[in-house]
């Protein structure tokens, strides 16, 4: 059977098609093998092996196609799993174009779970890391903090590190409900001379262990090494926050205890009895009818990560956002946990089981948020640097093979170096890499950032403040409320998929990301369709942003803000219903979210609008009766670019006919000032997010898709420009949205405060 066709005549399945998913019940999968296709038989046959109770009873399988480590998802009910390949021999040009996917050199952790064996791994990676990773550091001894754990006194001791330089540990851990092994005013002289082992909870023990491994003497732990209950002012807890970017980054290696809640639970202990059977690889026959010869493939489960971030069931310690810039901070991350152990420096990632084993991940792991701190900062710089230079130095068949891991980029990797360089070079030296934008680095771990967990959620600038002062000393920007002052006006058009509630204590202004609850998204250039740039909107200017401090960092908690900014303005209502009999007979079920933008008789689709909080909701403080009045500020503006790549500028722009990014501010209730107002939220209005019903609404006319028509409505050379972008519009929309801008260009510049 031709390989092209599968899955009931879906796609193509050669080596040469796009990256891309495909998901489809498993029966599908069980035909197309049984009619011939290979790379079904593959796939069924993995499914087989590893779910044998789930393949009549799982509903899809998704296959992640043409990765360099493919993957196939299982869904039964609720539950998803993945599937991997892997093979153990070497993997070589024998095997291509035979098998019609790549897969890795993944491993099975092994049987031996003892400290020695975890010790002699965690060594190996941190020789590699020490001799070749120049952007990771050196064994030199850094100064120590002011105070820190002497582990090699015998019993431990508090000790001060002041004026000292060594080398030394880091420990990132959860914290939990139980009670945590604290540093007070009462037990700091008692703790100075003497730790008792047997008061060490079990997670600092096993941190205490594998630091003495590592052959250090000194480990730092949060909250034996800071005051706790310290009322002076200024307290022991912000001086020595506000260190927290010194106190990682000087680490020689940060020992994280991925899998431990709290720290009453070991790092290694609660293994689930079947865990190694469960993750145990199936030799997959199938791939012997390819010619494969002697080589092997396997599939297994896929082992749950640490370096992902994602998988935040397994790893409690990454849901925490205290553990975000201890994680980014430290120039090397040891991840200890029931399943095994895992590796990330700014270089590279690894684990024993060998799935996650990427050299130069700052290059093409976009999950790598070390690698896009280090980028932001200077630390890493990816301009004209060959991706040969950062090939596996671990036993990998593809760099043995002499063959580039990266000959075939992942999408997003592909998709940022189009937008960033003009050209590619490609030769003797490799794929030249492009430098990744400062604010694009910003926002990347901003998106990631918000969706963390914050105990105390006044916590949100303090739990940053060491990413932002490390940010600081590279650009020197001033910082207002998680924002910086180079980028700001672009840096204003944050915004959220879904509205969320503020905390019930204020803890920024509303133009802040921080002010909200909940993962939020920074617009990115990176997220500009190509030939598209985005520019700062004509007679927008900051007037003025200042933000009062509450303590002595500046990236830390603050009093109070506001932000006076002058750019033209245009009047609108927000309607929303609070259920569907409510609504307009032309909003239809179709249109979820029960809101819409009109302005000038406009009518904008709820997909032009993301509103910050819950406004139609009569119980919460961010309630607005529908028909409240409310201004667009319309920022900035995307321009089309004459090259295909798109950017990010500071240049100003005419508001034109081109779609125009605005934040959407109403009047702040009680502020006992008519210029004070508050963010609701951001819209983009576009031509194809006007309201279908608009024009049935406002102009008693019917919305008309003929062409013939379009040169009474759009004038023929914007007729020509979309045509040779490949856009597909209504011109009725596009009219409306004319009628739209034209009334923003003719607006009088005014001075909002917003706060």
């Amino acid at each position: 059977m031709d390989d092209r066709k599968c899955f009931g005549e879906l796609s193509d399945h050669s080596t040469d098609c796009v990256v891309g998913w495909r998901r489809v019940p498993v029966g599908h999968v069980k035909d197309s093998a049984e009619r011939g296709c290979n790379r079904c038989a593959i796939h069924f046959e993995a499914i087989q092996k590893c779910a044998p109770t789930w393949v009549h009873d799982a509903t899809y399988a998704s296959i992640l196609r043409n990765s360099r480590s493919p993957s196939v998802r299982i869904e039964h009910g609720e539950t998803r799993w993945w599937i991997q390949f892997f093979t153990n021999d070497d993997l070589s040009q024998k095997l291509l174009p035979n098998i019609p996917f790549r897969p890795n050199g993944a491993r099975v952790p092994s049987d031996d779970f003892s400290l020695s064996r975890k010790l002699e791994k965690a060594m190996q990676w941190l020789r590699l890391c020490v001799s070749e990773h120049t952007t990771c550091g050196s064994e030199a001894p850094k100064p120590l903090p002011t105070r820190i754990l002497d582990i090699n006194a015998s019993p431990i001791r508090l000790v001060l590190g002041a004026g000292r330089t060594k080398r030394y540990a880091c420990l990132s851990h959860c914290w939990g409900e139980k009670p945590v092994l604290e540093t007070t005013l009462e037990s700091i002289s008692k703790l100075q001379h003497s730790v008792p082992w047997d008061d060490l909870p079990a997670t600092f023990k096993d941190a205490v262990t594998f630091a003495r491994g590592l052959g250090l003497n000194y480990l730092w732990i949060d909250s034996l090494c800071i005051i706790q209950n310290d009322t002076s002012d200024p307290s022991d807890w912000p001086k020595e926050s506000a260190q927290m970017a010194s106190i990682y980054e000087n680490a020689y290696v940060t020992i994280a205890a991925a899998t431990s809640a709290n720290s009453t639970v070991s790092c290694f202990e609660g293994k689930p009895p079947s865990v190694h059977n469960l993750y145990k690889p199936h030799k997959l026959q199938s791939i012997q009818k390819l010619g494969a010869g002697s080589c092997s493939v396997s599939a297994r489960w896929s082992f749950p990560h640490a370096v992902d971030g994602i998988e935040r069931v397994f790893f409690p310690l990454l849901s925490r956002a205290w553990v975000f810039q201890e994680r980014i901070l430290s120039p090397r991350v040891i991840y200890l946990g029931v399943y095994e152990l895992q590796w990330e420096c700014r270089w590279s990632n690894n684990c024993e089981c060998g799935a996650v084993s990427d050299n130069g991940a700052a290059g093409t792991n976009s999950r790598n948020l070390k690698a896009t701190f280090a980028e932001g900062t200077g630390a890493l710089n990816r301009k004209n640097m060959p991706l040969d230079s950062v090939k596996h130095k671990t036993d990998c068949g593809y760099c043995r093979s002499g063959r580039s891991h990266f000959t075939r980029l992942d999408a997003q990797a592909q998709r940022i170096n189009r937008l960033y360089t003009e050209s590619y070079v490609v030769g003797s030296e490799g794929f030249v890499l492009p430098p990744y934008p400062e604010h694009v680095a910003w926002r990347e771990l901003l998106n990631r950032y918000t969706s963390l967990k914050l105990t105390y959620t006044n916590d949100i600038f303090p739990a940053l403040s060491g990413l932002a002062h490390a940010w600081h000393n590279q650009h020197g920007s001033r910082y207002l409320a998680g924002l910086w002052e180079r980028h700001f006006i672009h840096d204003l058009l944050w915004y959220k998929f879904v509205p969320h509630h503020r905390p019930d204590d204020w803890r920024a202004p509303t133009w802040s990301w921080a002010s909200l609850q909940g993962g939020m998204n920074l617009h990115s250039s990176i997220f500009l369709t190509y030939h598209e740039m985005q520019l700062v909107a004509e007679r927008t200017r900051v007037e003025a942003a200042e933000c009062a401090l509450d303590g002595p960092d500046w990236a830390g908690r603050l009093r109070s803000a506001q932000l006076s900014i002058t750019c033209k303005a245009i009047a609108g209502t927000i309607h929303h219903w609070l259920s569907l009999q409510e609504m307009p007979r032309y909003f239809t079920q179709r249109d979820r979210l029960p809101f819409r933008l009109i302005t000038h008789d406009v009518v904008y689709q709820h997909e032009a609008i993301f509103l910050d909080s819950f406004i139609q909701d009569r119980e919460s403080p961010a309630f607005l009766k529908s028909g409240s009045a409310i201004y667009l500020l319309p920022l900035a503006v995307t321009a089309f670019n004459s090259s295909p790549t798109s950017t990010e500028s500071e240049d100003m722009a005419p508001i034109d006919d081109c779609p125009v990014q605005c934040l959407v501010v109403s009047h702040k209730e009680g502020s006992g000032d008519a210029s004070t107002y508050e963010r609701i939220g951001y819209a983009v209005l576009h031509p194809s997010l006007v309201h279908r019903e608009t024009l049935v609404v406002a102009e008693n006319r019917k919305p008309n898709d003929d062409p013939k028509e379009w040169p009474q409505i759009v004038p023929p050379t914007e007729v020509k420009r979309q045509e040779e972008l490949g856009l597909k519009f209504n011109p009725w929309r596009y009219d409306a949205h004319c009628k739209v801008t034209k009334m923003m260009r003719e607006a009088p510049t005014k001075t909002f405060t917003i706060v």
